[in-house]
């Protein structure tokens, strides 16, 4: 794994590589008290392109950074979100965003590959103090995110509904 510093955040922090390196700016070691987590589906058809969330809570809460990656999907910044970009295909944070309730989140999108399989998404997120320096802040990995990408079937309505019914007595009885 490498770890890219970037003026505008950086890259190589998620477990996609099976790299230890996390957050190092924000300390030297990941810190459980730090939630990091995913919201978006579980499941999603070859092709498709989806919303998902990463979403860091706790620390010291004062703002945030995240990163985010996948195995084999394709990841991007949603347009005209200015707090994230994309470098060397991983997302990461442009600048500090501040908590809301003990929670910060980033939302990206994600293009299912085109063949069916099992997809992997990872992500890091900090939280700090805000203060510019790097004591007192926190960071922790997410749990690896599994993604089922499966072929659609395509189902084809042969049907027709009925504009209207009528019940009668049942015969014989």
């Amino acid at each position: 794994m490498s770890f890219d510093f970037l003026p505008t955040g950086y890259v190589g922090t998620t477990r996609k590589g099976g790299g230890d390196f996390g957050c190092l700016c924000h300390g030297s070691s990941p810190t459980p008290e730090v939630s990091v987590f995913f919201v978006g589906p579980d499941s999603v058809a070859t092709g498709q392109i989806m919303t998902y969330q990463v979403k860091v809570s706790h620390g010291p809460a004062i703002s945030g950074g995240f990163n985010a990656a996948s195995i084999s999907g394709v990841i991007a910044v949603i347009s005209g979100d200015t707090t994230v970009r994309k470098q060397d295909g991983e997302l990461t944070h442009t600048h500090p965003k501040l908590f809301t309730n003990d929670t910060v989140s980033w939302s990206f999108t994600y293009t299912a590959p085109n063949t069916p399989m099992v997809d992997t998404l990872f992500a890091t997120g900090n939280s700090t103090n805000n203060d510019s320096k790097s004591f007192g802040d926190q960071w922790n990995w997410s749990a690896n995110r599994r993604v089922v990408v499966y072929s659609p079937i395509g189902i084809i309505n042969t049907g027709t509904i009925a504009s209207e019914y009528s019940l009668s007595q049942n015969y014989p009885n």
